[in-house]
């Protein structure tokens, strides 16, 4: 009976790159594909609010909107910053089934992409109705990469760092005594 033994390359060596690429991704996409048109939809509704201009209610309404946004839309850039301070260490606690639904995100997002530049680069029409559908999946994959690494941000459990010895390198060595119980009492030596 023979034991078959296989190196498997752990999770971190394999995904870290490919998890931090996609929060990268998932930065740029929110500045050139969601961005944009959420800032027309608030400008056209500020000009809709009248020709008297728009309310103090209204004004306080959409500075909440933007904080609020502005802090959404830098959430990729803020879980990359936390990963570049902490290292390797914070990526061991994300689920790995979150790190696989925001992968498939972006692996979604970047066909979805090259589908759309290949369509305006073909020298020959291509279906319309195929072309229609590159749209949805541009914003089905942001939609994925967006909610699978802020559910994985949020579900990290903490992992230490390293393993400590029990004694350091620099350290003397302590002779602990018990005195009492007596029965108990260590003899010195």
């Amino acid at each position: 009976m023979s034991t078959t033994i296989r190196f498997v390359a752990p999770l971190s060596r394999v995904a870290r790159p490919a998890y931090l690429l996609t929060l990268a991704l998932l930065q740029t996409a929110t500045l050139f594909d969601v961005a944009p048109p959420l800032a027309l939809s608030l400008a056209r509704d500020v000009h809709a609010a009248g020709d008297g201009g728009p309310s103090l209610v209204q004004v306080a309404g959409y500075a909440l909107t933007l904080v609020g946004t502005a802090i959404v839309l830098a959430f990729p850039a803020l879980a990359l910053a936390r990963h570049a301070q902490r290292g390797p260490c914070r990526f061991r606690g994300l689920p790995r089934s979150c790190i696989g639904a925001a992968l498939l995100g972006a692996l979604l997002y970047g066909l979805a992409r090259t589908f759309s530049l290949a369509v305006r680069l073909a020298p020959t029409p291509i279906d319309v109705s195929l072309a229609a559908v590159v749209p949805s999946f541009v914003a089905g994959g942001i939609a994925i990469m967006a909610a699978s690494t802020v559910a994985a941000e949020i579900l990290r459990r903490s992992v230490a760092p390293v393993r400590v010895p029990i004694a350091p390198w620099q350290c003397q060595p302590v002779r602990v005594e018990v005195i009492e119980p007596p029965e108990l009492a260590t003899r010195g030596v």
